[in-house]
């Protein structure tokens, strides 16, 4: 039988296998997989995140492509602190990570956004 105990090393209170726990266990593993894969992809991406970025930025703040660079601080490109909320929503949206409410404070510019981002892909 394959996997016949290992897939009930789970137990209940009564000391019962419970294929719940397994197949819980399962989803779980499924859900990882999926996780990595996409974080693999967006490794892969990360040379294209300065386009999107833009995107999304020219989109939130209403400025032209042409005055996003690194050095340009969100509040010059019409992003001032409301608009910096949806920013980071919508780049969380896009890359399908969290970005920690920590490091929020410390992005003041494009480049700064750039850094975080590749760090949470690569992490």
């Amino acid at each position: 039988m394959k996997g016949s105990s290992k897939d009930f090393e789970d137990v209940n209170n009564d000391g019962l296998a419970t294929a719940t726990a397994v197949g819980d266990r399962r989803k779980e593993r499924d859900r990882r997989k999926e996780r990595d894969r996409r974080k693999e992809c967006d490794r892969r991406s990360v040379t294209m995140s300065i386009e999107k970025i833009t995107e999304i930025i020219v989109e939130t703040g209403g400025c032209k492509p042409k005055d996003v660079k690194p050095d340009a601080e969100l509040t010059a490109l019409g992003i001032g602190s409301l608009k910096a909320i949806t920013l980071l929503y919508d780049i969380e949206e896009a890359y399908d990570i969290e970005i920690p409410n920590e490091i929020i404070p410390s992005i003041v510019t494009v480049k700064d956004i750039q850094d975080k981002l590749a760090n949470l892909m690569t992490s």
